[in-house]
């Protein structure tokens, strides 16, 4: 093992020579990369029955340097170990980044000293008269506290644990913290304890961390329906709050020996409307003659970001931030130039196709900002497939599968609106494109699991494998051939060649990684499609390579069911079921073959 000044960072060189294997590497990462294909192509090796590798010659660098993973433990808790094995997966697909979302409208997931409060009350769901003691139930989290997922917290313990256990895989940890929005477990959570210190006489520490005015007379509605989720941006006790909050954090990196760089501020959907009928802020306004109501989020972002960058901490967060805040919320595409030059990195999540802001991303790069693409549109993992209602997660930003993930080319969304597809009808001339002088900017990409509909780790796995894997490979590998030259006749055949190899590669090799790997994960076995003509059975499947079983007596197929290999003749009285297996026997959900 050679260490190579002339290599990049995270660049290495593996050669496999007969008997002799030789790493070059430019760093820690590129060391640890090698390895991790070394071991790659020994876990290939051995599913596939030898314990003997070819020569190999690897020159393997990554397309981006922000190659990233995002997790809401907030909506659905995931503990220490769900995440410790997440990890390991991110670092054996050589993925860098793990944002971390802590904190939600339901739920605070992570103990800070000082604050009993926030894992007593904030990280708790169940039924309750005033939610004095604990949050009201949500995504069907139950009647009692500490029931399913809905329930449970991060001691400090645990997260300097996790912060370890990521820096030794080359994992950076980004925590969230939701702010002023998505709050709603922080508000009722210090609401809960202004009313225990009132009763005991002590109004200065019932008003210390308070997150609401609680003679706020405004009317909004947030994206997921709360009109009380909001932080008051008035207040004092909430930027000693915030401080807090992030002066803990610091010192759990710290104990880990690890230094805090990067924290995410949330900042998206805030509702419009929040504190125009709050008397706090009407009186800070009329105070503060350089702020109205208009720009009074964008004086409270800075606040947080400031406080921040004293820490020699960088601030990221949704690229609301930055964005105009009016009465068209969500939709609103003009960015809001009094940020320019300030150090803040956005990533930009809002771009589903027909909704204006498929190009924001480019806006931002443009505009000199270091942007992170977590597009919904493409990585987002709770969003659903297709209209099958056995199919788990959302569809507000479209039905989205793995060839849809892997046609985003991130440096230009649109090229996949040159194919022959549904999304040619996007293709839009006036869209702004990346400045050439400006990819410098473009960091890299982000795939997020929010976690609403995420009830349980059946779901968690299916939602989360093998997406990461087509995120890896988006991160990691060059760009595609068939999006450097849009205009060619040949592209789609360009196109479906380079699909064919890497769903090939992901089906006949990959995805047996998952199963045996790290405890294994139960991950996604897409239902087969099957059609009878001429009473001959045709099959096919997402992943090639998966085991598909079928029945001919209208049963669920088992694993010792008949295994479909080719074409084959079936009789008009059978009643044909199909279902998909990995190897290890776990079966897929099933389908019937209509006739």
């Amino acid at each position: 093992m050679t260490k190579d000044e002339s290599l990049k960072d995270e660049e290495y060189k593996l050669d496999i020579i007969d008997e002799e294997i030789k790493i070059n590497f430019a760093d820690k990462s590129g060391l640890s990369y090698a390895l991790n294909s070394l071991f790659q192509l020994l876990v290939n090796a051995k599913l596939e029955g030898s314990d003997f590798i070819s020569n190999y010659q690897i020159h393997d660098m990554p397309r981006f340097k922000y190659r990233g993973i995002h997790l809401d433990i907030s909506r659905n808790y995931y503990g220490p170990k769900k995440i410790k094995q997440l990890l390991d997966f991110m670092h054996y697909f050589k993925l860098n980044k793990f944002h971390l979302n802590i904190t939600d409208d339901e739920g605070w997931r992570i103990e800070i000293p000082g604050l009993p409060e926030l894992t007593d009350i904030g990280s708790k769901r169940g039924y309750t008269a005033d939610e004095r003691d604990h949050l009201n139930p949500a995504y069907g989290s139950g009647s009692k506290t500490n029931m399913l997922y809905g329930s449970g917290y991060l001691k400090r313990s645990e997260f300097i644990e996790i912060v370890k256990y990521a820096n030794e895989r080359n994992i950076e940890i980004i925590p969230e913290i939701n702010f002023p929005a998505h709050s709603r477990a922080a508000v009722k959570a210090m609401e809960s304890r202004y009313f225990k210190y009132l009763e005991l006489n002590d109004t200065l520490k019932a008003e210390e961390y308070l997150l609401s005015d609680l003679n706020d007379q405004s009317r909004y509605i947030s994206a997921q329906g709360y009109n009380d989720n909001v932080i008051s941006i008035c207040k004092e006790s909430s930027f000693k709050f915030f401080e807090k909050v992030i002066d803990e954090l610091y010192f759990m990196f710290d104990d880990a020996g690890v230094k805090l760089k990067n924290f995410h501020l949330g900042g998206d959907e805030l509702p419009y409307g929040a504190w125009i009928g709050s008397p706090i802020c009407q009186e800070f306004v009329n105070v503060n003659k350089t702020i109205t109501f208009d720009n009074l989020v964008e004086n409270a972002f800075r606040r947080v970001i400031y406080l921040l960058n004293d820490r020699n901490v960088d601030v990221s967060g949704w690229e609301d931030v930055l964005l105009v805040h009016g009465e068209d919320g969500q939709n609103s595409i003009d960015i809001n130039r009094n940020f320019d030059g300030i150090k803040f990195t956005p990533y930009v999540w809002n771009n589903y196709w027909g909704g204006g802001r498929e190009d924001m991303v480019y806006k931002f790069a443009n505009l000199g900002y270091n942007v992170i693409m977590s597009n919904s549109s493409a990585f987002y993992f709770d969003m659903t497939d297709d209209l099958d209602p056995e199919n788990y997660g959302l569809s507000w930003s479209g039905y989205v599968n793995y060839k849809d993930a892997w046609l985003t080319e991130p440096l230009n969304v649109y090229a996949k609106t040159y194919l022959e597809s549904d999304f040619k009808k996007y293709k839009n001339p006036n869209s702004v494109t990346m400045d050439n002088k400006m990819k410098s900017n473009f960091l890299g990409i982000q795939g997020q699991l929010w976690t609403e509909t995420v009830r349980n780790e059946e779901i968690f796995d299916e939602l989360m494998y093998p997406n990461l894997i087509v995120l890896a490979e988006k991160a990691w590998s060059q760009q595609d051939q068939w999006t450097k030259n849009l205009l060619s006749q040949n592209i789609d055949e360009i196109m479906t060649k380079e699909w064919s190899y890497f769903v090939n590669t992901l089906g006949h090799r990959i995805l047996n990684h998952l199963s045996f790997l790290y405890d294994g994960v139960d991950f996604d076995l897409p239902k087969p499609g099957g059609f009878i003509k001429n009473d001959t059975l045709f099959v096919n499947s997402v992943f090639p390579g998966m085991n598909v079983r079928f029945s001919r007596d209208g049963s669920i197929p088992t694993s010792e069911d008949e295994l479909y290999l080719k074409e084959i003749k079936v009789l008009p009285s059978e009643s044909i079921v199909l279902r998909s297996f990995d190897q290890t026997g776990r079966g897929g959900r099933h389908i019937v073959v209509s006739k």
